[in-house]
């Protein structure tokens, strides 16, 4: 009966562990305002929040740049959030790296939890930058 228990218990968690990470990376609608992270000059900004501690988020940094720099209008912007708590507590950042794609009006227009795949992170700048700013 234990044996049974714990196995059940194992695939419970391993089921929860492949969910979170199928949402890893993706794309989502989002909201809030972020006027004070935006480039002034950009009518896309990638506000990416990261941590000293993310393996993943050099990774990203360097992704975000080159996507946005093959793109005129859009600006990408990197926070430590260790040196900016306030940052994390009004994003409710749980994880990182978390980039927030926000219009040129301050919009948070999309969000990415995770590392992006490079196709989606263009394909959302893209739809932002076709959108009138």
């Amino acid at each position: 009966m234990t044996v049974v228990i714990l196995a059940a218990l194992l695939l419970l968690g391993v089921l929860i562990g492949v969910l979170f990470r199928a949402r890893q990376g993706t794309v989502r609608p989002a909201g809030g305002v972020a006027a004070d992270l935006v480039d002034p000059v950009a009518r896309v900004t990638v506000v990416q929040l990261s941590t000293p501690m993310c393996a993943r988020c050099p990774g990203t940094a360097r992704l975000a740049s080159e996507v946005v720099g093959e793109r005129p209008g859009a600006h990408h912007h990197e926070i430590n959030l260790v040196e900016r708590p306030d940052i994390a507590d009004r994003f409710h950042v749980a994880s990182t790296p978390t980039l927030l794609l926000v219009d040129a009006s301050g919009e948070v227009r999309r969000r990415i939890v995770g590392a992006p795949a490079r196709r989606d992170l263009a394909r959302a700048i893209d739809e932002l930058l076709e959108v009138p700013a």
